[in-house]
C-alpha cells in the first residue's frame, strides 16, 4: 500500500527521550526510519495514522488462514510455563492476558497447566476461530478496546506485538493498569542490535514500515518499560534469533504519559 501524505505525520519528536536529532538509518517500503542521536532509540518517522494502518492491516486478518508450526513450538511454550511460575507462589492461579495471540499456540498450552487461567486478544478472524475450536477464551480486539478491568491479571505476555501498535504509550500504560501489582510483563521484539540485523542491513527481515513501526535494542525496550511504570528484571537479545527479550515488573503507582505526537 503506498503511502498517503495526508495519513501520515512526519516525527520531529524521538518518541522516547522527546530529543530533535534524528539521522536516517534506512529508507524502506517509501518510509524512512531514522535513529534518535540523543537516546539511540530507532523509529519510523513518517508516522501512520491509525485509519492508515487499520487498512494496511486488513488483507492479513482477513485472509486464508491455515493452522502453522511444528512439534518445537508446544515444547518452547511447555518450557516458558515452567520458567515464568517460578516467578509467583506455588498456591497462586497465574491469570494470563496474551496479546497478538493468533492462533492461540501458547494459550492451548497454558490452559493445560492447573496454574493458569488465561485469556487472549487478536483482531484475525480466522485465527480467532481456530483458537476457539480449541476451548480457548480469546476476544477480537486490543487491550485498549476491550475495557479491561484494573489489576485483573498477574501476567502479560506480548510476542512480536509492541513493534507493531500504533500508540505505544498508550500500550504499555494499559498493560500497567490491568496487571496486578508486581504483576509481570514478558515481551519478545526484533533487536535491531542482534548481529544478524546488523549483518542484513537493509535486507533485514524486521525492516518492515509501516506494519513495524519501532525497532528496539535491549537498552530502549528497557527504557520504555521503566517510563511506564515497570521495573525490568531481565533484557536481552542473546538468542540465535535477532530478537529481545524481557522480563518486567509493574511498579505500584500511577503511571503518566507525555503524547506520541
Amino acid at each position: 500500500m503506498l503511502m498517503p501524505l495526508t495519513e501520515h505525520t512526519i516525527l520531529t519528536q524521538c518518541p522516547l527521550c522527546h530529543g530533535q536529532r534524528q539521522k536516517l538509518w534506512h529508507r524502506k517500503n517509501d518510509y524512512d526510519v531514522v535513529r534518535c542521536l540523543d537516546c539511540g532509540f530507532i523509529f519510523t518517522r513518517d508516522y501512520p495514522s491509525a485509519g492508515f494502518l487499520r487498512r494496511y492491516y486488513e488483507p492479513w486478518l482477513s485472509g486464508k488462514f491455515k493452522p502453522a508450526g511444528g512439534a518445537g513450538r508446544p515444547l518452547k511454550y511447555w518450557l516458558f510455563t515452567r520458567w515464568i511460575r517460578r516467578f509467583y507462589p506455588k498456591s497462586a492461579v497465574i491469570r494470563t492476558l496474551e496479546l497478538g495471540c493468533g492462533q492461540g499456540d501458547l494459550l492451548r498450552t497454558v490452559q493445560r497447566d492447573p496454574r493458569f487461567e488465561a485469556r487472549g486478544l487478536d483482531y484475525a478472524d480466522a485465527p480467532l476461530a481456530h483458537a476457539r475450536s480449541l476451548g480457548l477464551r480469546v476476544d477480537k480486539g486490543d487491550i485498549q478496546s476491550m475495557g479491561l478491568s484494573d489489576a485483573s491479571f498477574d501476567l502479560v505476555v506480548a510476542l512480536h506485538v509492541l513493534e507493531h501498535v500504533h500508540d505505544l504509550d498508550a500500550t504499555l500504560g494499559e498493560i500497567h493498569r490491568v496487571l496486578r501489582s508486581h504483576g509481570l510483563l514478558f515481551a519478545v521484539c526484533p533487536c535491531v542490535t542482534h548481529i544478524k540485523a546488523r549483518w542484513a542491513g537493509e535486507r533485514w527481515k524486521y525492516l518492515g514500515p509501516p506494519g513495524h513501526l519501532w525497532y528496539f535494542s535491549p537498552a530502549t525496550l528497557s527504557r520504555f518499560l521503566e517510563k511506564a511504570g515497570f521495573d525490568v528484571l531481565r533484557a536481552s537479545c542473546f538468542y540465535h534469533r535477532a530478537h529481545v527479550r524481557v522480563l518486567a515488573r509493574k511498579r505500584p503507582g500511577v503511571v503518566g504519559f507525555r503524547p506520541l505526537v
